[in-house]
């Protein structure tokens, strides 16, 4: 990687000027010249994995902003086969005994989501503020939000649901709500609609799969269970 120089966004705001920087490769800064400075230069360089401090850099906190994780599929392939071992047993049971005999997964409306979310485990405030969001983004445009459902073929009833937003242009999809009632008990349930995102995706030619921020120290201890259910399907961070 000699020669590389990660590429940051400049903003030039009297008397400072602000740059940042998302790379394990340390910025090159000689085009700063204090000979010549009328603006007072502020750098931020956040890495990825890197943790040591080069000379020149202070470190303000070991903690990363926030923590994302994704999944690189490719086609022809077998997308589970990195999963957790308890992941690909909780594939198995979904396949071999509920997909289709104790529950279907279908396309729904935003109307019959919503009320199946707020039925859901998720806290009162979390529920409300990201319905709010995923609405807001109905509204704006529609066409390449899919939500799904998982239905109990006994008495039709949503147990679970996923809503999916896809960039067609970069090849992504973005997991941006998932939930479950207490009724699944312990059915492999939330682990059949995450096959279907996979098994979809993979089929339109997606090459990323975000599962969106994880779990860690200082974040509300409610995020940590849906973290730690995420990591079975061993994403990148």
């Amino acid at each position: 990687s000699v020669g590389i120089c990660p590429i940051g966004t400049q903003l030039k705001v009297w008397p400072f000027c602000f740059e940042e920087y998302m790379s394990d490769i340390e910025p090159d800064l000689s085009h700063l010249d204090s000979s010549k400075q009328e603006l007072v230069d502020i750098i931020v360089w956040r890495r990825v994995m890197r943790k040591d401090v080069p000379s020149g850099w202070h470190l303000f906190s070991r903690k990363p902003d926030r923590t994302i994780g994704f999944v690189q599929i490719h086609q022809n392939e077998e997308y589970f086969i990195k999963w957790s071992k308890v992941a690909r047993y909780d594939r198995r049971q979904w396949l071999t005994c509920h997909l289709n005999n104790t529950y279907v997964i279908e396309n729904v409306s935003l109307e019959e989501f919503g009320e199946a979310y707020k039925r859901s485990t998720l806290g009162r405030l979390i529920r409300r503020d990201m319905f709010n969001s995923l609405c807001l983004k109905f509204q704006k445009d529609p066409t390449h939000i899919t939500l799904w459902g998982a239905r109990r073929t006994s008495d039709r009833k949503i147990l679970a649901g996923m809503a999916i937003i896809n960039s067609p242009t970069y090849h992504a999809s973005f997991y941006f709500i998932g939930f479950f009632r207490r009724e699944i008990n312990k059915d492999p349930v939330m682990t059949g609609l995450v096959d279907h995102w996979f098994q979809s995706e993979q089929k339109k030619g997606i090459r990323f799969l975000h599962f969106g921020n994880f779990w860690q120290t200082g974040d509300p201890k409610s995020w940590k269970g849906f973290s730690e259910f995420k990591e079975k399907f061993r994403p990148q961070y």
